[in-house]
């Protein structure tokens, strides 16, 4: 009787023992992607003697809120890219800013009429309300 107690004692411990690894390992992947969102702030290309530039637009807290843009006429793509779903913004960009509606991660895809194409790395935005 002894070893068929001790036998479920050691089973409890080693399921717990299980449990604590797993969720100690999917908390490090979760802080790992979360340090993997970093952006470049701001970015120029020199075209045809003039500047293409974006900044992105921070938050107190690092977050972005929108995009300001100089010379979106040497731009003729100007994308956003949530989760797999790209939106065209270069009609909805207003006194050469972008303000974001919806909280997420981004990436912003500019393509310029030398062809140059810039790709940002992923960066959390936290629209302003």
């Amino acid at each position: 009787m002894k070893k068929i107690l001790y036998g479920i004692i050691l089973i409890a411990i080693i399921i717990v023992v299980i449990v604590v690894v797993i969720k100690t390992n999917n908390s490090n992947d979760m802080n790992k992607n979360e340090q993997n969102i970093e952006s470049v702030v701001t970015k120029t290309v020199e075209i045809e003697g003039k500047k293409a530039k974006y900044t992105l637009l921070e938050n107190e807290d690092s977050t972005i809120y929108g995009i300001q843009f100089e010379n979106t006429d040497l731009m003729t793509k100007i994308e956003i890219v949530k989760r797999g779903s790209i939106e065209d913004i270069k009609n909805l960009i207003k006194n050469d800013s972008y303000k974001f509606t919806t909280d997420g991660v981004y990436k912003l895809n500019i393509e310029t009429v030398d062809g140059t194409r810039i790709t940002t790395t992923t960066f959390k935005v936290v629209a302003q309300k």
